[in-house]
């Protein structure tokens, strides 16, 4: 979806009606994978326009009334974040720019339902109580994840997987893979060139997690390199397309200056000491 932010790891988000056991499968999932030695983010949809955890006359609402945008909390085994935002910044993607500053394996979200609906690049988990309940948000949801339920309907018709409450094992498995695969992600490129022969970076980690492709087919990592570039200390990867792109275009102008003679040279260094 055009405005997505590119996250470092995988974001399930947990949608259900009030009362369907949201809550209660975060929770549960959370401390399953914190006993694995995962970081999990969890992030809790308020809709109500005046819920704050900030309070009146306290020294951080004194910071924000008097304009500052962001007012860190610091407390011996708490640090709270207190960004202020217009509605018009209640976009869900301005809200994943914020959580991809942070350091997580994972992260659950639980509501933004009609915010959420028509993301194809977030998996969801349903949580309904029953067969009606979760036929409606089959039908208004994409990219739904499973269907779970204290008595799971059957939705093989479907071909969505439908799990109990008491399943949150197998739940568990499915998300794992799901981090593993991102794991792989993060080694790679980025750039979703597609020389690879995927369509994407993510597409090419699938297929290396399930052992239909490796990294080595990158072009970027496994390819040779006809051309680098570095900002600063940082090198930027460069897709075959426009390696060769720099490559003839660098060849073109230096092999036109009077006195240069590119015979036998290897490697041409070019050093750019200011950008401004």
């Amino acid at each position: 979806m055009e405005g997505m932010v590119k996250l470092k790891f995988p974001v399930f988000a947990v949608v259900g009606e009030k009362n369907s056991g949201k809550t209660r499968l975060i929770e549960a999932l959370t401390r399953l994978l914190e006993e694995k030695g995962v970081r999990v983010g969890v992030v809790k949809h308020i809709p109500h326009k005046d819920f704050t955890v900030d309070r009146d006359g306290k020294d951080s609402w004194r910071y924000a009334k008097a304009g500052a945008k962001t007012v860190f909390c610091v407390s011996p085994n708490e640090i709270t974040v207190i960004r202020k935002l217009k509605d018009a910044d209640e976009k869900f993607e301005n809200f994943l720019r914020f959580t991809a500053e942070d350091e997580f394996d994972c992260l659950f979200v639980e509501g933004f339902k009609g915010k959420l609906k028509d993301y194809e690049d977030i998996p969801k988990i349903v949580t309904a109580k029953n067969f009606d309940e979760a036929l409606k948000l089959l039908t208004q949801l994409k990219n739904v994840f499973c269907v779970v339920s204290s008595s799971p309907p059957k939705t093989e018709n479907l071909k969505i997987l439908s799990l109990s409450f008491n399943e949150t094992e197998k739940i568990l498995k499915l998300i794992e893979e799901e981090i593993e695969v991102y794991k792989i992600l993060r080694r790679l490129p980025g750039l979703d060139c597609g020389f690879c022969g995927f369509k994407s970076c993510f597409e090419h980690a699938k297929a290396i997690y399930e052992k239909k492709s490796t990294l080595e087919k990158c072009p970027i990592i496994g390819g040779e390199k006809k051309i680098s570039l570095k900002i600063g200390d940082e090198e930027v990867p460069l897709n075959p397309f426009i390696q060769n792109l720099f490559k003839n275009i660098v060849l073109a102008m230096v092999s036109s200056l009077k006195g240069v003679n590119l015979k036998n040279k290897k490697t041409i260094t070019v050093t750019l000491r200011s950008i401004e």
